[in-house]
């Protein structure tokens, strides 16, 4: 499952079975328009503000 949205973890990972925690944003057309990664320096506080500014540009 984790291939599918590349949300794999690096095969010398502790927990490479388990996929990463990676949010991503669909477009009105179905694509994904953003994702979201831990590599992505994305703050658990400012996450959801930021989720909503995209979901703004993208309507």
């Amino acid at each position: 499952m984790g291939t599918a949205y590349e949300a794999t973890r690096p095969p010398d990972h502790p927990f490479v079975s388990l996929p990463e925690r990676v949010t991503y944003l669909i477009s009105p057309d179905g694509l994904i328009a953003r994702a979201y990664d831990p590599s992505s320096a994305v703050s658990l506080d400012a996450h959801p503000e930021q989720l909503l500014k995209d979901i703004e540009e993208l309507s």
